[in-house]
């Protein structure tokens, strides 16, 4: 029999590395900004190797998070439909 990967669990794991890894990009990306207008230049989202680092990490978890939420719908819907097949009740 075939193991059922647990695409739910998966998705808020990814979902809250998402979240973080968005709140480390801003707060990054604000901080540095703040300290660049003390010295009169401006900052960038990518000016440093940790931000384009932060950045792609978080680009890859949010798609991890879409990834991983829409086979988990389309899991529920093939148990549905083979618990309607089976006739099976809930």
């Amino acid at each position: 029999m075939k193991k059922k990967i647990p695409y739910g669990f998966f998705a808020g794991l990814s979902g809250i590395f998402a979240f973080y890894l968005t709140a480390a990009v801003i707060i990054a990306f604000v901080i540095l900004n703040r300290i660049e207008a003390e010295t009169n230049s401006s900052a960038s989202l990518f000016g440093t190797w940790y931000q384009t680092m932060l950045f792609v990490l978080d680009i890859l978890a949010v798609a991890a998070t879409v990834f991983f939420i829409v086979m988990a719908v389309i899991g529920r819907g093939k148990k549905r439909d083979r618990d309607v097949n089976e006739g099976v009740t809930r």
